[in-house]
């Protein structure tokens, strides 16, 4: 279903509070919390089934109810019951008994972090090539995002699991889209979307070395150097470690004036900080 400006009208968001939108395209929060981290979970495992056994770890984390089982059953019942009073057929959207657990039976897309996942994933793969396309992907992608995942309430090893894997794909769609933007010789846009405050004391040093490059091209090495400042100390801070000996080069360059502010695209570290 598409809402008249031709976007996607997810039917369940996660990167949120999470909201079960109703065919109508009301929304509601679930409720009680153990139904609404029973939605979570199948959600983000949409069209694969999730054990019982599963949903009874991440549900009760190791104190389950004297009837486990029984307890699932009942919670899965309820949520069938509010998916039927929201509108939504069958063909849509509904839980699925399956061998021993359970499916949630809707098209990945509908799921605002599957759908999230899905244009990072088809995005990257076409940044080299196509990178007006991979920036009007990271575009959708990017503003899907509102706010933490699962509103940041994290419940359960599996939930945390996905909110970590959605931080990291997030940090990947910035560091994908800014890449592109320098391909295209824009580095005002790098600047603007990625400038400290929305990089949010974000430790990847492909971000920051992004950045960094983006604001010496526009003639900003005060600033760039201060991005790279505040990266060590973060680095040094919180985790013990220098910034990698590329980076370290690239800032005694800038303070020489010697630096080379075309983006090779061979950055010193795409991952962050453990």
């Amino acid at each position: 279903m598409q809402s008249r400006d031709g976007s996607i009208r997810h039917a369940i968001c996660l990167l949120r509070p999470t909201l079960l939108t109703a065919a109508t395209g009301d929304a509601c929060s679930p409720r009680p919390s153990l139904r609404r981290s029973l939605l979570e979970l199948l959600a983000m495992s949409a069209q694969r089934p999730v054990a019982t056994g599963v949903i009874v770890e991440e549900l009760w984390a190791g104190a389950p109810p004297l009837q486990p089982e029984q307890a699932v059953q009942a919670h899965v019942a309820r949520l069938r019951k509010t998916l039927t009073r929201l509108g939504w057929s069958e063909t849509e959207l509904q839980v699925c008994t399956v061998g021993g657990g359970y499916m949630l039976d809707v098209a990945p897309a509908r799921v605002d972090a599957l759908y999230f996942e899905q244009l990072i994933h088809e995005a990257t793969a076409m940044s080299t090539t196509c990178a007006e396309a991979a920036i009007r992907a990271l575009d959708l992608a990017l503003a899907v995002w509102q706010g933490q995942p699962f509103g940041g309430v994290v419940d359960g090893e599996c939930h945390r699991i996905a909110a970590q894997y959605w931080e990291e794909l997030r940090t990947l769609a910035l560091r994908t889209w800014a890449e592109a933007q320098l391909r295209l010789n824009r580095p005002q846009a790098a600047v603007a979307r990625l400038h400290p405050e929305g990089l949010a004391g974000s430790a990847d040093e492909g971000l920051n070395t992004i950045l960094i490059t983006a604001l010496c091209r526009i003639g900003r090495k005060v600033e760039a150097m201060e991005v790279y400042r505040s990266l060590h100390n973060r680095l040094v801070r919180d985790y013990g470690i220098e910034p990698s000996p590329e980076l370290k080069s690239l800032y005694q360059r800038i303070l020489l004036d010697k630096a080379d502010t075309r983006f090779r695209f061979l950055l010193p570290s795409t991952t962050t900080a453990p």
